[in-house]
């Protein structure tokens, strides 16, 4: 808690605009949602410590935005969570605590400035989400990897007509957020969330960079972005004692290229991404470059059913490291999925998949729903299935037994 008080203070002084005549102040806005979710594991556990069964979760995630004449704005996002099981998904986090002042003149050019915590986005396929390097993955969320934490950050921005350039200058780096002992979705040997070491001297203050090109060329949208700093995804070192082994975190220095982009022929979205990366150690602790990506594309099938929007999600996951030096699993899988839209007044959404690892057989299933109940609640739905999981399959064998079925009910105010 107490790390996120001198943000919050920035953000209160940025705030304070002043004219001689008062504050110009042209809005202040509250948002947000609370929410009960309940899990259930349906197979026993695994491992010592680790709970079976249902757990429960509440959570609350307030927003509160505002914005001068001057058209400088602040959000604040917070969010909270109370676990009934696992005390590592029982926490506070800032999502998104931010100043942005747009109209900075620069050398004649005109610039947007952020400072603050934020989220951002590059992704443009499903199953996997390769280029998005500039957030840390809180997997004791959700462990689809799309829930992020706040990192702080500056960012200057400048727009064209058909064109975005955007600088990032990461001064502090977020750990992973992995489950506890108790909880499920963990490997063998429990993880040390507590002592996690780096390759840099500097540690969690190392000052990390990224910039992003971005464009639009008639129907092809196109991003090119460079990071160098510390490697989000962590590699884990045995640690602990004899009588009681842990997994500990390491994170490295990393240099990444990427590309990403969609295409859009008639009733086709082509989609891809391509990342690069250099000074990544790998298990054996050989430095290495690779590449890896996620191809694939959307059609629209809607014709097939009247009144619905139905896609059917085709992409390609490869790591050239293979299943050895990769923590997600991903090193050569064929992922074929299913949007439906109903386009009713509840707006009723689902999204079936089925992740095939063409190397080893292990069949995963997800399913992910929702839709609105009244006018202010929305339950979300979501299963998750280990159909087979490969006996040689170092990853998702250690948690074979942690399919669950989640519920979530959400208030919106």
């Amino acid at each position: 808690m107490f790390k996120y008080i001198g943000v919050i203070a920035l953000l209160a002084m940025c705030g304070s605009v002043d004219a001689g005549d008062g504050i110009l102040f042209k809005y202040g806005r509250l948002d947000g949602f609370v929410s009960a979710e309940t899990r259930m594991f349906y197979h026993g556990e695994l491992y010592q410590y680790q709970e079976t069964g249902l757990s429960a979760s509440v959570t609350a995630n307030p927003e509160y935005s505002m914005e001068w004449v001057d058209d400088s704005s602040m959000k604040i996002k917070p969010f909270v969570r109370l676990d009934s099981i696992d005390d590592e998904r029982s926490y506070f986090e800032l999502r998104e605590a931010y100043w942005n002042k747009p109209n900075i003149k620069l050398f004649g050019q005109a610039l947007e400035l952020r400072v603050g915590l934020d989220q951002v986005n590059w992704w443009t396929t499903e199953s996997q989400h390769l280029v998005d390097i500039i957030n840390q993955v809180d997997l004791v969320d959700h462990p689809n990897g799309e829930v992020k934490l706040g990192q702080p950050m500056i960012r200057l921005l400048t727009r064209t007509n058909a064109a975005e350039f955007s600088v990032y200058v990461l001064p502090y780096f977020r750990e992973r957020k992995l489950p506890g002992k108790e909880g499920r979705l963990r490997f063998q040997i429990p993880f040390d969330n507590s002592n996690a070491f780096y390759q840099s001297s500097d540690k969690e203050n190392h000052i990390d960079y990224a910039i992003r090109y971005s464009a639009t060329i008639d129907d092809l949208d196109y991003g090119l972005s460079f990071f160098k700093g510390t490697g989000r995804e962590p590699t884990f070192v045995l640690g602990g004692t004899i009588n009681n082994p842990l997994l500990v975190p390491y994170y490295q220095q990393i240099t990444q290229y990427g590309l990403d982009f969609t295409y859009a022929q008639n009733a086709w979205l082509w989609k891809m991404e391509l990342i690069k990366r250099s000074d990544q150690n790998n298990a054996q602790g050989i430095v290495e470059d690779y590449l890896a990506h996620t191809s694939g594309f959307e059609l629209d099938i809607s014709d097939m059913l009247s009144g619905k929007d139905i896609g059917l999600l085709v992409e390609w996951l490869y790591d050239d490291r293979g299943e050895v030096g990769t923590t997600t699993g991903f090193d050569n899988d064929f992922f074929l999925g299913l949007r439906f839209a109903n386009n009713d007044a509840q707006g009723t959404e689902m999204i079936l998949g089925v992740i095939q690892d063409l190397s080893q057989g292990t069949n995963l299933l997800v399913l992910e729903g929702e839709r609105r109940i009244g006018k202010d609640m929305k339950l979300f739905f979501d299963l998750n299935m280990f159909n087979h999981v490969d006996q040689g399959d170092s990853v998702f064998r250690q948690i074979r037994n942690d399919d669950f079925i989640q519920f979530r009910l959400a208030y919106f105010y």
